[in-house]
């Protein structure tokens, strides 16, 4: 019996080099984006209340159902709530994008209540979508009353949901692009971050803080490094910003293995003086785990031949890092030399 227990805690070691001590939060996960594998857990299924962390079911239900550019007038009762604002003024025209910087970086309570009224006419209609879109997510332990976080009786979440609901945001450019940005000026306003990993930790680059005397501080970040993407999640927890630092550390170490990619790569060319170019790609370095370099497979996706004249910097396919059929990564490429249409020649009449 001891040795069956022995060998568990080897296991358990090898996913996250991470004791459940050394974490501040009282909830707390990890997840690889890419295979939806939870490789660090303490109580992740724990019922909590996600503070503003909601917003980012708030933006993800809002781009999935309204245009960007689509505007509104602000009216007064969206200013009568509390907590952090954008500082909406009644009367003001503004679009749905304004309103989501407005949400995702200073976490304005405000700009989640015009959000709900612009996409769906109510608070209610609204939070009746992000339920939907919730459960279509897999958040099966969640719940939601509001589109801004402030403490309700059956608005709660899990560590495990929010992974899998940031995991899908991760997904939408628009989004990313958003709660990515440190410093945002329009809409007459200028508008800071405040997910201070932006500026303390290089890989990150998206996600959301929430605060309430209720939850805690809450925080769901994601990030980037050697093209594996994860997300982290913690619930009331004192030393949030430590606390990814050191979960993001021990994740991405599990990543050893690099991929060989294919070398000498040339693409035929027809009706030039140079039969064949070389091929390039940008540098890239995509690590895996060992368990999965053993079932990687890197295929290259182009032509088997192109017509003169080819330009130098031309892309003209790319490479495909699989896993068990999944693309991991794809790694652009470019022809490297010239090829100019061969001169014709004709010969003598007679």
């Amino acid at each position: 019996m001891k040795k069956a227990v022995c060998i568990l805690l080897a296991v358990c070691f090898i996913l996250l080099p991470v004791s459940a001590e050394n974490i501040s939060a009282r909830s707390a996960v990890v997840m690889d984006a890419f295979s939806g594998e939870f490789v660090y857990e303490k109580a992740p299924d724990l019922v909590l209340p996600p503070a503003s962390t909601t917003k980012l079911l708030t933006a993800y239900v809002a781009v999935n159902l309204c245009p960007l550019e689509r505007e509104m007038t602000v009216s007064q009762d969206m200013l009568s709530t509390e907590g952090s604002m954008m500082y909406l003024r009644a009367g003001e025209r503004i679009t749905l994008r304004e309103l989501l910087y407005g949400l995702l970086l200073c976490s304005g309570n405000d700009a989640a209540l015009a959000i709900a009224r612009l996409v769906c006419g109510s608070v209610e209609g609204f939070v009746g979508q992000m339920n939907l879109f919730a459960a279509e997510l897999g958040m099966t332990s969640s719940h939601f009353e509001n589109p801004h976080g402030l403490p309700s009786k059956d608005h709660y979440t899990t560590a495990a949901d929010l992974a899998r609901l940031m995991a899908a945001f991760s997904k939408n450019g628009i989004l990313m692009e958003i709660s990515g940005t440190r410093e945002h000026i329009g809409s007459g306003r200028t508008l800071i971050n405040h997910n201070k990993l932006l500026w303390q930790y290089d890989a990150v680059d998206g996600g959301k803080t929430g605060y309430t005397k209720e939850a805690g501080r809450c925080l769901v970040t994601t990030a980037v490094k050697n093209g594996r993407r994860l997300v982290a999640v913690t619930l009331n927890a004192s030393d949030d910003w430590n606390d990814h630092k050191k979960l993001y550390e021990a994740a991405f170490s599990r990543y050893s293995e690099t991929v060989a990619l294919p070398v000498g790569i040339e693409l035929d060319v027809v009706g030039s003086a140079l039969e064949r170019v070389p091929v390039v790609f940008e540098t890239a370095d995509i690590r895996l785990t060992p368990q999965e370099l053993e079932k990687a497979k890197t295929v290259v996706y182009m032509p088997h031949f192109a017509y003169a004249p080819v330009k130098a910097g031309e892309n003209i396919g790319y490479i495909s890092i699989l896993i068990d059929g999944k693309e991991l990564s794809r790694i652009l490429l470019y022809t490297d030399k010239n090829a100019d249409t061969a001169a014709r020649t004709y010969g003598k009449r007679i």
